[in-house]
C-alpha cells in the first residue's frame, strides 16, 4: 500500500512476485516506481548451495539482511559467514558474491539505493528456467541492468 503522502507499507507475505534466476522465489517489497527511485527492495529464496556468481553493481550500493539460514558472503577481498540476523552492506562497484551453506533454504532481503529495477533483471533470467544462459548471453544482460559479472575470481 502506498499512503497519501507517499508511504510504502508492505505487510508480511505481500509484494509483487517476480521469477528469479533458476526458478528462485522473489518478492518485490518496493520498486523505484512506489519509492521515486530512491530504493528498490526483495526478498528472495536461495536453496542451500545456491548463490549468485561474484559481481559488481555500477548503478547502485546494495543493502542485505539476512532473514533465514545461513549464508557465506565474499565481499571485495573479505569472506563472512552470515546468519540469520546478519546485515550487510555492499557500496556501489564493490564485487561480491554469496552461497547457502546452511541444510535449508534461507532467505534475504536485498535493498538497492538508488533503485535499480532488479526486477526486469531477475526477469530476463528467469527465461532461462534450467539454469543460467551462456556466459556471453549472461554478460549481455547484467550490462543493461549496470551488473558487470566477474568470473577470473572465485565464488563465496
Amino acid at each position: 500500500m502506498i499512503t497519501s503522502d507517499g508511504c510504502v507499507v508492505i505487510q508480511p507475505a505481500e509484494g509483487r512476485a517476480v521469477r528469479g534466476a533458476a526458478g528462485a522465489a522473489t518478492l518485490m517489497k518496493a520498486d523505484g516506481l512506489q519509492t521515486g527511485k530512491l530504493l528498490e527492495a526483495f526478498e528472495q529464496a536461495a536453496p542451500p548451495g545456491s548463490g549468485p556468481p561474484l559481481h559488481v553493481h555500477h548503478d547502485c550500493a546494495e543493502t542485505l539482511y539476512v532473514l533465514d539460514g545461513q549464508f557465506r558472503f565474499k565481499i571485495g577481498s573479505e569472506a563472512v559467514i552470515a546468519p540469520t540476523g546478519t546485515f550487510l552492506f555492499v557500496p556501489e562497484g564493490v564485487a561480491h558474491t554469496y552461497v547457502n551453506i546452511g541444510p535449508d533454504e534461507g532467505r534475504i532481503l536485498f535493498c538497492f539505493t538508488p533503485a535499480a529495477d532488479m526486477a526486469s533483471y531477475f526477469e530476463e533470467l528467469a527465461e532461462f528456467p534450467s539454469g543460467p544462459p551462456s556466459d556471453r548471453v549472461l554478460d549481455d544482460i547484467a550490462a543493461r541492468h549496470g551488473v558487470e559479472i566477474i568470473r577470473s575470481a572465485g565464488g563465496a
